[in-house]
């Protein structure tokens, strides 16, 4: 069998909106994208991707972040759903000024230019597909031209979002313009729904604190978002705030990095925060916090950009929209036990996961533990059990 070979670029991510009246449409264009799929030119996603008990609709416009292409099934019901007409495209209109791409694809009889989607006709890069598919004698010839315009920007054009710094030679230890931010994880388990909720939390709040215990992976979560939304923000600053030198150095490493002169005051806060208050489009991360006043002397009055807070403490609604980080489900946290180590034992995977208390942190230590050992996870576990039971 021919080995599939690694693509150069990173994939680009295709969102498909429509009403749930014309899913048959969905289904039909998700089976001709599959080939581009397989090829890793391109990541798809739609709604069937919401599992029961998921936040749907942080989920839904976290996606409408990350998208370098959304396709709008066109369709009468789709310009009487309020949640397709006043979420998903308003979103996507406004993201068209930072290079998103939008297929509008009429699927059933519509008067096309008594929609919404005429206004924007002379913003689109692409040949729409104006003539019902449900009229078509051939109906996959209208699906075949779709998937090869999406091949083409996927060959050629620059993609919209943060996919642009996954590189498919490896993964970089930092986004490019963040600065001072730890070390990427090398895998990610379970954390999709938070990320999400914390993308969607940051549009309306501007401020969102990350609690929980320690080792849940409430940095991981954060560290995340920004590779993911990275695109979002013009300046990106990871601050160590676990007490007031750590962060007032922190602080005063960022102001120098702007180019701004030395500060006299003794915490190095106030050359950061009189740029924050002249510039817009950045985010701020104050990872292990631990002082309210802290933070705020970092902050400007009127924030003009997001702050993301990661604490093991609540007690920062003054400064924050709080939400709370759990410990990995335990499936997830077998997941990614096998994902670190390489070893697929799933019953072993989840006897470990379960002892460790589904904590990220002492999940990853463990799995290091087991590479560096040469062992299984199963005589891992056993060896375990016996120290514990000493």
């Amino acid at each position: 069998m021919a080995q599939r070979t690694t693509p150069q670029r990173a994939p680009l991510r295709v969102f498909c909106s429509y009403a749930h009246k014309d899913y048959k449409f969905s289904s039909e264009l998700h089976i001709a994208l599959s080939g581009l799929r397989r090829l890793g030119l391109i990541e798809t996603w739609d709604d069937e991707n919401i599992k029961a008990g998921d936040d749907w609709d942080s989920m839904i416009r976290a996606e409408l972040e990350r998208a370098d292409v959304i396709i709008f099934l066109v369709s009468y019901e789709c310009c009487e759903s309020d949640y397709v007409m006043d979420v998903e495209f308003q979103r996507a209109e406004e993201r068209l000024t930072q290079g998103l791409t939008i297929i509008p694809l009429v699927v059933t009889e519509v008067d096309y230019p008594g929609t919404p989607f005429k206004r924007i006709e002379g913003l689109l890069k692409v040949d729409k597909c104006l003539r019902p598919i449900d009229t078509w004698k051939r109906r996959r010839e209208a699906y075949s031209r779709v998937a090869q315009e999406i091949r083409r920007i996927a060959e050629t054009e620059p993609v919209a979002t943060t996919t642009k710094y996954l590189e498919s030679a490896g993964r970089p230890t930092s986004p490019p313009h963040v600065i001072g931010a730890p070390e990427r994880r090398e895998v990610v388990v379970g954390r999709m729904h938070a990320i999400g909720s914390l993308a969607s939390k940051l549009v309306s709040d501007r401020s969102v604190a990350l609690v929980g215990s320690g080792g849940v992976g409430k940095t991981t979560v954060a560290l995340e978002y920004t590779w993911q939304y990275a695109s979002r923000y013009n300046f990106v600053a990871w601050l160590r705030a676990e007490n007031s030198m750590t962060l007032g150095s922190d602080c005063a490493r960022m102001a120098m990095h702007l180019g701004l002169a030395p500060s006299d005051d003794a915490d190095g806060h106030a050359g950061l925060r009189q740029w924050l208050e002249t510039n817009e489009g950045w985010l701020l991360v104050f990872d292990n916090a631990t002082d309210v006043d802290d933070v705020r002397g970092c902050l400007p009055a009127k924030l003009s950009g997001s702050v993301i807070i990661t604490s093991r403490k609540h007690g920062w609604t003054e400064v924050a929209t709080e939400m709370d980080v759990d410990r990995l489900s335990p499936d997830h946290a077998a997941e990614l036990l096998m994902k670190l180590t390489g070893d697929d034992d799933a019953a072993a995977a989840a006897d470990l996961a379960d002892l460790l208390e589904g904590r990220p942190l002492a999940l990853q230590d463990t799995a290091a533990a087991v590479k560096h050992q040469g062992d299984s996870l199963r005589a891992f576990l056993r060896e375990y059990r016996s120290r514990l039971a000493r």
